[in-house]
């Protein structure tokens, strides 16, 4: 009976360590890192965004000149 207990609790344990591995690289990140963090990649776009957006007002205003 101690057996399978054991036997038991390492297929939950290597289930939730293996779930958060393949989180990370599903994200393609470093396989230690934090799987519930911010994705660096939505950061990204929104900067890129926002930075079309001064481009674009800039522009227009040129333009108007």
């Amino acid at each position: 009976m101690k057996t399978i207990k054991n036997l038991i609790l390492g297929f939950v344990l290597g289930a939730v360590v293996g779930v958060l591995l393949g989180i990370n690289i599903g994200k393609e990140r470093p396989l230690l890192s934090n799987p519930f963090a911010d994705d660096p990649v939505t950061e990204k776009a929104k900067a890129a965004a926002d930075k079309a957006k001064e481009l674009y007002e800039e522009t227009k205003r040129i333009i108007k000149e």
